[in-house]
Formats: C-alpha cells, structure tokens, sequence
C-alpha cells in the first residue's frame, strides 16, 4: 500500500481523472488530503488551488476534509463519496454512491446505478443507464435515467425520462416529469404539484395534492386522497379518484369512479362511469358503457351527459332540479313512467334551478326524491334540437383532449430543452423558468375550459328555452313546452274515448287559437315562428272516434267548455292548463 499527503489549502478542490479501479473519498479531520494507492504509478499535479490525480490504474482511497469539492471524469469502476462538500461526476462507467454532501452534487453520463443519501441537491443532464436510488434529496433536476427512478423525501423532484419505474415517496412541493416508461407512483406529504407528459404504466397518487397535469397514461390511473385539480389528455386502462375538486380527461378507455367533485369535464369513456358527491356541474361527451350519477346538483348549475347504455342518478331528497333526456330504453322515476320506443322527458324538482340534460341508449332510473312537481314524458318523440346540441357538445368535448394532449407535448418539450441546452449550468435557475412557462400554460387552458363551461350553460339554458313557447291571451301569460301540449292532446283522445263528447274538437280548437307574440324584429329575417312549429294538429284514431263520437253537428262553444271543464274535474289536465284552454276559445 502507497500513500501520498497533500496540503489541502483554505478551500480544497480534487479532481480525478481517467482512473481504472474503484474511488472510495472519505472526509477527516486532519487539514491535509491523503492519497492511498497498491503502488503502481499515477500522474498528480497542481492546476492552481485544484490538486490532479491522473490515469491511477488502481483503486483509490482518499481521505480528505469536509470542505472539499471533488470531480471525477473517466473513471473506469465504482464511485463512493461521503461527508464532502460538493462533487461533480462528469463520466463514470460503474456505480455512484453518494451520501452526506453539504452543497450537493452535478452528475454526468453514469454507466451503472446512482445512489445518492443526504444532500441539498442533485442536478444534472445524465444519462443515467442504471437506476437511481434518492433518499433525502431536497432537489432533483436530472436529464435522462434508463432505469428505475426512486425518491424518498424530495422537496421537487424534476427529470427529463424515466426508462422504467418512478417511485416517489414524501414529496412535499412538486414533481415534473417528461416520460416514463413503466409505471408513476407518488406518496404527497403537503399540498404537491404533478405534472407530467406520459406514463406508460400504471399511475398511482398517495396523499394530497394541489394540481395534477398528465398528457397520457397507457394503464390505471389511481388517486388515493384529495387532489384539487387533475387533468389527463388520454388515459388507456381505469381510473379511480378518491377525492377530487375538478377532474378533467379527454379520453379514458377504461371505467371511471370518482368522488367529490366540483366539476367534471370528461371527452369520451370507453366502459362504465360512476361519479359520486358531485356538488357542481358535469360535462360527459360520451359514455359507452353506463353512468352512476350522485349529487346535490346546485342551483345554477349546468351538467350535461351522453350515455351508451343505462343512466341511474341518485337526487337529494328534496332537490332543486329541471332534467332534460331523451331515453332509448325504459324510464324509471317516481311519478312519470314509460316503456317502449324513444322518449323525450322532462321532469321539474322544486324550482328548476340547476339543470341536468341527458341522452341514454339503454333504460334511465332516477331515485332518492319524490315524485317532479311538473313531468312530460312523449314516446317515440323526433329528433330535438337537444340531440342536435348534445352532438355539438360531445364535438367540443373532444376538443377538450386535444388541448390537453397539446400542453402534454409541450411540457415534454420545455423540460427536454431545458436539459438539453443549459440545465446543468444553470442550476435551480431554469427548473424556475420552466416552471413559470408550464403555469401560464395551465392558466390559459383553465381560461378556455371556464370559456367552455360558460358555452355549456349558455347551450343548455337555449336547449330549456328553445323547448318551451309562451303564451299570451289578454294580457295573461303561460309558459307551455312541446311534451305538455303533447300530453294534453294525448289526454284529449283518452276522455273522448271514454265517452267525454267534443273534448278532442275543444282542445283542437283551443290550441289552434293559440297565439306566440313573435321575437323582436332583427331585419331582414322576418319574426321567428312558434316554438310548436307551423301546425299543431291531433291525429284522431278512427276506431276510437267512431266509438266516442259518433257522426254528428259539431259541439257548441259551451259545450265545447263543458268538455274541458271535464277533463280538469277528472285530473286529465292541470286547472292552469284548462284555464289556457278556455281562454283561447274565448
């Protein structure tokens, strides 16, 4: 064993060079750095306060003081350094093992695995073709890692590509990610931050979060406990989320659970979607399997939703609703039924003042309330301007995946640039920069998606409008919807033929009586016609009509009244609605 002493100086600095064994560097308490080799030669020289060891064939192990900075470039085995001050590895072709560094550490090309134990710090371009085992590192910023990645007790963890594995445990601020090829697994302590490109694997959140932003997941996304704000461009598998604030996916080809959500914006759902504690709005563009809804629906509220298959909403027990659906299956809700055909309904909970509308292939069950105080139901109904304006939402909502695959891309591209032009010299500085770039992304797409919830109101209160016509007689006005006159003439041809004479010719001539004060002038487009269109008529089954009313002198005026006066005795229509029928015939 050889062993060489060296005056370590005010402020030591070595630097290792083109060495072919192992590094073992401790820190002492003697004011001098001490060389120890098996004996064979290496070149040692001064570059000004930095002492050069080079090209020692043999292993190397150095005792030096705790404020030493260290470098090593070209070493050909394993590296370990502890207790010293700050160490930069630009080349090293075995495995680095690094703990209780005062300033931290800039790490280089690394052929084998890095392990790093104690340090304020850990910055650098990679790559690193092994993996990376972190353990009290306050701040990670590394480029490219082809294996695993693991951190235990990050502050911000940012990394350009994970080839395998990230597992993140204790985070307390932030993670940025470009891609990673296996699965993304993170545990919060604090109010933390993801945001990454993609995940090739399965993503799995632990604890609390302020915001997560992922362009794409190949597998299952899962959230166990309280995120603020999620957004995902396109997610392959399912996903779970314990807790939510607002939840935002382009597409995701799995099944969906979700709880607590104040708002919901989700482009397309391959399998079943059920969505629980909602306390705001909802927008589904399409759900290929079945829809789980349960809320408070709030007043002022807008949620829109496409199903492929069965619908089940679970209300409050006394809620503040107004439901819009068109229903391809059976309708089951307290008060108003219906099988067979296609049916177009609308139900009124209390005053109407949050708004749910729905398009469902397959049945729609509604429970938890009583019966609607209003309901209209008309089976095999055409298609609406509602159909019309679901499609048109279910368009916007693709919309929805692509911005956010954009911003995925371009958070992949700003974290790569960032690494590849100046990461490493920089520091903290650009991770600072690119951060600020990344939050004024998210902030202009949360403009647009409060841009899109406002069209979604806006749609869904036309839909409401455009589905009802106002009527005015003598200075007296009623509000009336397509499904209720409907009904009333449905209710018509039932007591004429259950014997109630004129009833079908008073509501006839009632309704055609009716008259729609035209929408302000806006030339050169004449008046806007009724809402009911052009005629309203009652197509009178002829078997019925022979046996309720038998050829003969039209009814008079009274008793033609007489008739409707019937009909609201006998609860076939409401006294508000005969009192429009009167009034229209005058």
């Amino acid at each position: 064993m050889s062993e060489q002493r060296f005056p370590a100086g005010e402020s030591p600095q070595l630097r290792i060079v083109n060495g072919g064994g192992d590094i073992t560097v401790e820190v002492w308490d003697e004011d001098e750095i001490l060389v120890e080799t098996n004996g064979r030669a290496y070149e040692q020289y001064r570059e000004g306060d930095t002492l050069v060891i080079e090209g020692c064939p043999d292993d190397l192990e150095i005792f030096a003081p705790a404020r030493t900075a260290l470098t090593i470039s070209g070493q050909a085995g394993d590296v370990r350094v502890e207790g010293v001050r700050l160490v930069a590895i630009e080349q090293a072709h075995g495995d680095v093992d690094l703990a209780d560094l005062a300033e931290g550490a800039e790490i280089g090309q690394i052929s084998g695995d890095l392990r790093t134990d104690r340090a304020p710090r850990l910055v650098g371009t990679g790559p690193i073709q092994g993996d990376a085992d972190l353990a009290n590192v306050q701040s990670v910023e590394l480029g490219r890692i082809e294996g695993d990645l693991q951190a235990e007790g990050a502050v911000t963890i940012i990394v350009g590509s994970v080839g395998g594995d990230l597992r993140a445990e204790g985070l307390s601020q932030r993670l940025q990610a470009g891609s990673i090829g296996g699965d993304l697994r993170v545990e919060t302590k604090g109010m933390a931050e993801l945001l990454a490109e993609s995940v090739s694997g399965d993503l799995t959140l632990k604890g609390a979060l302020a915001s997560i932003q992922c362009s794409n997941v190949g597998g299952d996304i899962s959230v166990e406990g309280r995120v603020e704000r999620a957004a995902f461009s396109n997610v392959g598998g399912d996903m779970r989320v314990d807790q939510a604030g607002e939840l935002r996916a382009g597409h995701v080809g799995g099944d969906i659970k979700a709880q607590g959500m104040t708002r919901v914006e989700l482009g397309s759902v391959g399998g079943d979607c059920k969505l629980g504690g909602l306390s705001a709005s909802i927008e589904l563009g399409n759900i290929g399997g079945d829809l789980s809804l349960q809320g408070g629906f709030l007043a002022g509220s807008s949620s829109q939703a496409t199903v492929g298959g069965d619908a089940s909403v679970q209300l409050p027990r006394e809620p503040n609703l107004s439901l819009t659906a068109t229903v391809g299956g059976e309708l089951r809700v307290a008060g108003a039924s219906g099988e067979g055909g296609r049916k177009r309904v609308h139900l009124r909970y209390g005053a109407g003042e949050a708004s749910l509308s729905l398009r469902v292939g397959g049945d729609l069950r509604l429970s938890g309330a009583g019966a609607p105080e209003s309901s209209s139901v008309n089976v095999n109904s055409e298609e609406s301007r509602f159909d019309f304006d679901m499609e048109g939402f279910g368009r916007e909502m693709g919309e929805l995946g692509r911005e956010l695959g954009r911003m995925g891309r371009e958070l992949a591209g700003e974290i790569s640039a960032a690494f590849a032009n100046e990461g490493a010299a920089r520091g903290g500085a650009w991770a600072e920069e690119v951060g600020r770039k990344l939050e004024e992304k998210a902030r202009r797409f949360q403009e647009k998606a409060e841009e899109r919830a406002r069209r979604a109101e806006e749609r869904a209160r036309n839909v409401d409008e455009k589905a009802r016509m106002r009527v005015k007689i003598n200075e007296r006005e009623w509000q009336l919807d397509p499904e209720r006159l409907e009904r009333i003439k449905e209710q018509a041809r039932r007591a004429a033929a259950e014997g109630v004479s004129g009833a079908i010719e008073a509501v006839e001539r009632a309704i055609g009586r009716i008259s729609v004060p035209p929408a302000p002038p806006a030339p050169p487009a004449p008046p806007a016609p009724p809402a009911t269109g052009a005629t309203i008529r009652i197509k009178i089954d002829e078997d019925k009509g022979e046996q309720a009313a038998p050829a003969g002198p039209p009814p008079s005026r009274e008793q033609e009244r007489e008739s409707i006066l019937r009909m609201i005795a006998e609860g076939r229509i409401s006294p508000e609605e005969g009192d429009l029928l009167l009034e229209s015939l005058g």
